[in-house]
């Protein structure tokens, strides 16, 4: 017994030794990171960012899909927000106005003015972007899950009943993830009101050029807080480290993969921005495509971002 014990606290001063020496071989960037991981590595990675992502979409495609219907579950909020709440809004506030008045015979006398009504659907907008903060808060019960299951895929480990991992994932990160989807709604909030506020002020001719640079501000910080947090969400479930050091890795890698990173998030923001588009046709292809691959694909795409340094964590 005493010889294994020796035995277990020798291994356990080599393995920090190399963790040491690991270190002490990287860049002064990388140095900085807290590293740690929440899985043993069980495979050999494919080299690659394009390949490794595209390899698992190719070879667990199912399973992939399964993880995404399972989020979607819990998107259900979020898109009867965007799609009926937005539509029964817009649509309750424009039909209180008569553009008709003193046109012909038997209408009544007086009419409501196109900027009047303008105004009544941006604050028909702003209920909804209200309404976005529990929608997209509660979005972090699919977060937890479904970035479990895709961190098994990218750490190369065969993942067998998705349901389990899923919830187990829940279990385990829920208060992480409903951390950042509340901070993200609240962004989302504070985007959308702060251009509410600024058409309404361009609706009624009432804009300055201090009105343009806040919005101007307001999108640039609102953009580089979104893509901070596009790096930290497949973090939480990837590296196992106190909630604090996640964020702080997540600021390292947005500085460091920039050149990478920015491209990927403007590709990622296209998708969202396309479910906005007044087809009702193409809206219905366009949710069934994203359910089949969209949080997948985000998620093995920007996961990959941590797994390129597998030899440092």
């Amino acid at each position: 017994m005493e010889r294994q014990q020796m035995s277990e606290q020798k291994m356990n001063k080599t393995n920090k030794t190399n963790n040491k020496n690991k270190k002490e071989e990287l860049s002064p960037f990388y140095k900085k990171l807290s590293l740690g991981r929440a899985e043993e590595p069980k495979g050999v990675y494919p080299k690659g960012r394009v390949k490794q992502v595209f390899a698992v979409m190719s070879g667990e495609m199912n399973s992939l899909m399964r993880v995404n219907a399972w989020f979607l579950l819990f998107a259900i909020p979020l898109f009867f927000v965007l799609y009926w709440c937005s539509n029964y809004f817009t649509s309750l506030a424009t039909s209180k106005f008569d553009f008709m008045g003193n046109v012909g015979m038997a209408f009544p006398g007086g009419a409501d003015t196109l900027q009047q009504a303008q105004i009544a659907v941006y604050d028909a907008w702003q209920i909804v972007f209200y309404l976005l903060v529990p929608a997209i808060t509660i979005t972090f019960i699919g977060m937890a899950g479904a970035f479990n299951c895709l961190k098994a895929f990218m750490w190369g480990e065969k993942v067998e009943k998705i349901t389990k991992t899923f919830f187990k994932g829940v279990k385990k990160y829920w208060w992480k993830y409903l951390i950042v989807m509340l901070v993200d709604s609240l962004l989302v909030l504070a985007l959308g009101s702060a251009f509410v506020f600024f058409l309404k002020l361009k609706v009624m001719g009432a804009l300055n050029a201090g009105h343009w640079v806040m919005i101007i501000v307001v999108c640039l910080v609102e953009f580089l807080l979104l893509y901070v947090n596009m790096q930290l969400l497949p973090m939480i479930a990837e590296v196992d480290l106190p909630f604090l050091k996640q964020v702080k890795n997540s600021i390292l890698f947005s500085v460091k993969l920039a050149p990478i990173g920015l491209p990927l998030f403007l590709v990622c923001l296209v998708p969202i921005a396309l479910f906005f588009v007044k087809s009702s046709f193409f809206s219905i292809i366009w949710l069934v495509v994203m359910m089949m691959f969209g949080t997948t694909l985000y998620g093995l795409t920007f996961g990959r971002s941590i797994t390129c340094l597998p030899r440092f964590i």
